[in-house]
């Protein structure tokens, strides 16, 4: 990866421009990287419902709190705010990005069906809170 990078920065006619690809380069990558591995384990996050919030799908590891908050397209029922998959293995990965990418491209009325499905998400304190207050009326009788 340096070594590529370096060739990049020294045989392009423009070192600015150049510049910028390097570090957009090493932001993917670490973003990539970072993703990945947080993907083993996930107690909640709040990067998929900011993601939501901005009509941005979210594409998960069903794990913890990312398979709580992001619910997979389902092409039959025409429901879900985001993609996801199950094992934690590249395959699964690949596949469904392909599969989001597909929905992307060919199927843009279904694509903004689930952004407007994602940007209608309630994840605020009060829905929480009103389903606190049933569960503690119901044990409380």
């Amino acid at each position: 990866y340096c070594g590529s990078s370096q060739y990049l920065f020294t045989k392009s006619k423009n070192s600015f421009l150049s510049l910028i690809m390097l570090f957009a380069m090493n932001v993917l990558i670490k973003t990539v990287t970072q993703n990945a591995l947080s993907a083993t384990f996930e107690p909640c996050g709040i990067s998929q419902l900011i993601a939501q919030r901005y009509g941005t799908l979210p594409l998960v590891r069903e794990v913890g709190g990312l398979k709580d908050t992001v619910h997979p397209y389902n092409e039959y029922q025409h429901t879900g705010d985001g993609f996801s998959f199950k094992h934690f293995t590249g395959n699964d990965l690949l596949n469904v990005l392909k599969y989001a990418m597909y929905i992307y491209y060919y199927k843009k009325p279904e694509w903004k069906l689930l952004m407007k499905n994602a940007m209608s998400c309630d994840v605020s304190w009060d829905n929480s809170a009103k389903k606190y207050i049933e569960l503690f009326e119901e044990i409380s009788k």
